[in-house]
């Protein structure tokens, strides 16, 4: 009692801390990295009772991860996007195959672990953060792919 605490995960890790988060009615919020999402299970447990409920997670993002690509419906609260990131190489067919491919393992091993996340928090450039919401997420995301090829 009184002492703040804020949750924090990679992956499924950062889905149980969005989670815990909501579950606290917000009042302890959820630094995430590389969500899975938790929209459909936070649902399922009736912690998404209103809008503002989202506002107490955020998330660290790798624009080329495939855990996030694949779950951009399932994606709750803020979205911090870090900008000029090289496309891994295995990547562009990874999203254009499906997740049960060859190249998505190897996106996941260039894009999604917890490392590559701690590489860009080294960096010397800030993310772009917004509350996510149905619409924004695909266009920051097509966005800096965009960006990134050209």
């Amino acid at each position: 009692p009184g002492i703040p605490i804020l949750y924090t995960g990679h992956s499924l890790g950062a889905a149980l801390a969005e989670m815990l988060s909501l579950a606290s009615n917000g009042s302890s919020p959820s630094l995430c990295f590389a969500s899975g999402g938790a929209k459909g299970p936070s649902s399922r447990f009736n912690l998404l009772t209103k809008s503002s409920d989202i506002t107490c997670s955020v998330q660290i993002v790798n624009p080329w991860d495939p855990i996030v690509h694949f779950s951009m419906d399932d994606q709750i609260g803020y979205m911090c996007v870090y900008h000029n990131v090289s496309e891994p190489k295995p990547c562009a067919k990874c999203f254009q195959q499906g997740r049960a491919s060859i190249p998505c393992e190897e996106c996941f091993n260039d894009a999604h672990k917890y490392i590559n996340y701690l590489h860009l928090l080294n960096r010397n450039d800030t993310p772009t953060c917004f509350l996510k919401t149905e619409n924004n997420l695909r266009s920051a995301f097509s966005v800096q792919q965009d960006t990134v090829k050209s």
